[in-house]
């Protein structure tokens, strides 16, 4: 047999590697994960327990975690508004808690929009965003009057636009920019290159073609731009350097087009750690790197930032 290969029978016999608890290693887990009498308890709850009553697989959400770091993304980020992004994880009971702690939601899909608002989220604190929407999700997200609709390709332009005066609304709208920008993150997860299928690339002009379309196409109301460099970011480079493109950009449209926007969603997925001494990108200097990359090419001008 091969040394460098072990069979099945082998594994069966070894000891697992004993993982790093809540005590060696707290940026791996959940804020309220204990280890009590050798069981892994989350929320003061044993996982034994849990196992044991629901079986497993179980993926478990513990509310006080998810509050306290949703309040501090609120409360001490320095966003004027932030958004959880549905695709990371969305349960009836969380769009409760996302409502009740003030935060904006992002749904990038019809059970996304349904799960939200039958659950009593306001509309208007939605954004709509994701590529290739359906006809049946944006007919949904102007019927419910979401806040904004993320515009990220040519064919929704003309799509949303038929939608909205067919039903005699006029619907706000975000163009989705790619700045153009190095993630700093695994080539799977970046979504800020020129070479993405995300949004409108700023190189080679097809955002403020994109831009100045929109501005001009009825049923549509331009209200600002979005961005998103990618997820799992642990470096703030990145971050400042997309929000400096974005911003120059603003400035661009605003010379050359007199098209002035005062609203930008900007940044992506902050990185978390995954293993023992592992960080994870706080918040705060998360919102720092954007805020200082937009001054610097906006100067005292000022925008509405939300993450």
């Amino acid at each position: 047999m091969n040394p460098l290969v072990t069979s099945s029978d082998d594994r069966a016999t070894e000891p697992l590697p004993v993982a790093a608890g809540p005590a060696d290693a707290p940026e791996v887990w959940p804020l309220t994960a204990t280890t009590v009498a050798g069981e892994l308890c989350i929320g003061g709850v044993s996982t034994v327990q849990l196992a044991n009553a629901c079986g497993t697989p179980l993926y478990v959400v513990d509310e006080a975690d998810f509050r306290e770091r949703a309040r501090v993304w609120r409360d001490e980020s320095g966003a004027d508004q932030v958004h959880y992004a549905s695709k990371a994880f969305l349960t009836a009971q969380m769009v409760r808690w996302v409502d009740s702690e003030r935060l904006h939601l992002d749904v990038c899909s019809l059970g996304e929009l349904e799960l939200a608002t039958c659950n009593g989220f306001d509309p208007t604190r939605i954004v709509m965003h994701g590529n290739n929407k359906s006809v049946a999700e944006l007919t949904a997200a102007i019927e419910c009057g979401v806040g904004a609709v993320v515009l990220d390709c040519d064919e929704e332009i003309a799509r949303l636009a038929f939608l909205a005066t067919a039903a005699g609304r006029v619907q706000d709208v975000y163009v989705r920019v790619a700045a153009g920008v190095d993630a700093q993150t695994h080539e799977f997860m970046a979504t800020g290159g020129d070479d993405v299928k995300f949004g409108f690339p700023i190189t080679g002009g097809y955002a403020e073609k994109a831009v100045v379309r929109v501005a001009a196409t009825s049923g549509l109301r331009l209200i600002g731009l979005h961005s998103h460099l990618g997820s799992q970011l642990l470096s703030t480079d990145g971050l400042h350097a997309a929000a400096r493109r974005v911003g120059e950009f603003l400035h661009i449209l605003q010379q050359q087009h007199r098209i002035v926007l005062r609203h930008v969603d900007l940044g992506g997925g902050a990185g978390i750690a995954y293993l023992p001494g592992e960080h994870r990108l706080e918040p705060a200097a998360f919102v720092a790197a954007l805020r200082s990359g937009l001054a610097e090419a906006l100067g005292p001008e000022t925008v509405e930032l939300a993450v």
